[in-house]
């Protein structure tokens, strides 16, 4: 190696080959055949069989080269990712790809691979908008090298399908999976656990859509090739058994609502698999195929309007408008999954429990709690910009209840808030646009219960501050979104904390929230790895939804 390096240096290409010659299969005996030392050997020949004009040979040589590269870094990556490193593993990936592309160019099968891969990587990582772009990426170059009927390309179908799901595209997943459902059942036939995939990931986008009657014959389906070919006991077999839990339940829930909404109710033990067929028809239909009892009721109200149209001639805006609503509901109706009558059940049960829980509040008062007069005018605080310390200071010393309501609340001064600390019960802010730093640090004193429903995110430092309350309770149900630094500041707080509001989670984000000692409520998680969900669980006072899963 030494030797034919310093005749590269001098330009002597033919003698630099003879010992690259036979410096390839010494290699290859000494280290064995997938060695990356055997990789740089050969990638040097390929060099100087480029300077020789022998391009084949040179062309062959180096794509053996990145062949070693790329097994080398796939049994890498696979031990990080058994691991849960998947931060290392990105990296690793990325430089596969940049290796591919350099080596064979964008539109290469390997390049392909290793996109594919990346993106089930991020996939890991709940960076589900990143995962699609790589997937993607893949699928299109796999469908011109290998057309839209290879195996391959029936996984990247399969792939991206899946992540359409998971970002809300269903018509899209449910495309992508029927053509991979397809593509897998010629080539593998129908007892392959890739075409058990295929039926799961298919049942799942029916599940979500609520068309549980083609959700359940496939995930059914989906369960016995997985039990027969994998075993009973295999992750994805479980898997398949829990989706299959899931529909059974769901399809259950939907039924009783639906019948309780008609004024019926369901029958003591009847099974979920004897329940009634849900109103609305498989996403794969099209529009106007839905129920017909629903345009039964559409056809009667039609001309209920067009009457009171007709007959109404002091008011016709009246008929126009119920004409145009009615229409409306039509048109959802026609152009969606749900039936005309679901729509209209749904909109009276809406209206029906916003009537019942109505609140009868003056907006320009403020409770102090449950009993009875107590509560504040708030005239003067809504004219100015913000709450001040006079405003507080209007308020009895000692609050009779246990709750101080200031939800009408926007935004307030510090001085303000160093008023508030002086009440002993519990304290919500459900209207503030922002916390500033500021203002957390000196919230953080109240020795109360704090509720800031209404925060949308926080920055490091305010985190850092308000980690630091002092009450028995902290709820910053608004935020959308854990960042790590936000999560590390939060597990320091002593007190139960509730975080409703979020719906997906790191795992960089889990291990940190985790160390919480006391009370930690996420019962509003969807989007979370099968790696989240255990390092969640490992936390018996972290509480999640029931219907969690064990995650993606």
């Amino acid at each position: 190696m030494a030797r034919a390096a310093i005749l590269i240096t001098d330009q002597q290409w033919a003698e630099a080959l003879n010992y690259l010659d036979q410096l390839v299969p010494i290699t290859r005996e000494e280290y064995g055949e997938h060695d990356r030392r055997v990789a740089e050997a050969l990638e040097k020949r390929s060099d100087v069989l480029k300077q020789l004009e022998r391009r084949l040979e040179a062309e062959h040589d180096l794509h053996e080269a990145v062949t070693i590269r790329l097994q080398h870094m796939r049994r890498r990556t696979k031990a990080l990712t058994e691991e849960f490193k998947y931060t290392e593993a990105e990296a690793l990936y990325r430089e596969a790809i940049h290796t591919c592309e350099r080596a064979f160019g964008p539109h290469h099968r390997e390049t392909a691979t290793c996109l594919d891969n990346l993106a089930t990587n991020l996939r890991s990582q709940s960076r589900f908008e990143e995962a699609m772009l790589n997937a993607s990426r893949a699928m299109q170059v796999r469908e011109v090298l290998l057309g839209d009927d290879h195996a391959h390309t029936a996984a990247s179908y399969s792939n991206v399908g899946y992540l359409c799901r998971i970002l809300g595209r269903h018509d899209d997943a449910h495309t992508l999976l029927l053509k991979s459902l397809a593509i897998r059942e010629r080539i593998y036939g129908h007892e392959h656990p890739l075409v058990a995939e295929s039926l799961d990931r298919l049942a799942s986008v029916y599940r979500e859509l609520g068309h549980f009657n083609e959700a359940k014959p496939r995930c059914e389906e989906a369960l016995r090739i997985r039990a027969a070919s994998l075993g009973p006991d295999h992750p994805l077999t479980a898997a398949s058994r829990n989706n299959l839990a899931l529909i059974i339940e769901r399809r259950s829930d939907t039924n009783s609502f639906l019948e309780s909404a008609a004024g019926t109710f369901l029958t003591a033990g009847v099974s979920p698999t004897a329940a009634p067929k849900p109103a609305a028809g498989p996403r794969g239909k099209g529009p106007g195929q839905g129920n017909a009892v629903g345009y039964a009721i559409l056809a009667t109200l039609l001309v209920s309007v067009v009457a009171a149209g007709v007959t109404c001639w002091f008011f016709p805006l009246v008929g126009v408008i119920a004409g145009l609503c009615v229409i409306a509901l039509t048109a959802a109706s026609y152009f969606s999954s749900v039936s005309f009558e679901r729509l209209v059940l749904l909109m009276v049960g809406r209206v029906r429990k916003a009537i019942v829980t109505k609140p009868d509040v003056d907006r320009n008062r403020v409770d102090l709690g449950r009993a009875p007069r107590q509560s504040v005018d708030l005239t003067a605080m809504t004219r100015s910009a913000a709450l001040t310390a006079d405003d507080i200071r209007q308020f009895p010393p000692h609050a009779p209840s246990d709750v101080l309501d200031l939800h009408w609340v926007r935004s307030m001064t510090l001085a303000a808030a160093d008023e508030l600390t002086r009440f002993r019960c519990s304290l919500k802010l459900n209207r503030l646009q922002e916390l500033p730093s500021k203002l957390a640090r000196v919230l953080k004193e109240h020795q109360g219960g704090l509720h800031l429903d209404g925060i949308g995110s926080l920055t490091t430092a305010a985190a850092a501050h308000i980690a630091r309350h002092q009450g028995p309770t902290l709820q910053l149900n608004g935020l959308s979104e854990l960042r790590p630094d936000v999560a590390e500041h939060l597990s320091h707080h002593r007190g139960s904390l509730s975080l409703t509001g979020i719906h997906s989670l790191d795992e960089e984000s889990a291990g940190l929230i985790v160390k919480h000692r006391g009370t930690v409520t996420l019962t509003s998680l969807k989007l979370v790895t099968r790696e989240t969900v255990a390092t969640l669980r490992s936390n018996p006072h972290i509480e999640l939804p029931d219907d969690l899963g064990d995650g993606i």
